[in-house]
């Protein structure tokens, strides 16, 4: 049978991956958000689309 030991250890390195998981997934999102906000010329310039009405 596997000891307590064992299967703590392997709790922990599944718990740590996930977290690793979580991570690099929030990283990618970030990146992808840079990458829209540099390329989308509605970004860059600060105008709207055409029919985007204000909120004023």
């Amino acid at each position: 049978m596997i000891s307590v030991e064992a299967i703590s250890m392997i709790a922990l390195y599944a718990a740590i991956g996930g977290q690793y998981l979580v991570l690099f997934k929030i990283y990618q999102g970030m990146n992808d958000l840079k990458i829209e906000l540099a390329t989308c010329p509605y970004h860059r310039t600060g105008r709207r689309p055409p029919g985007v009405m204000t909120d004023e």
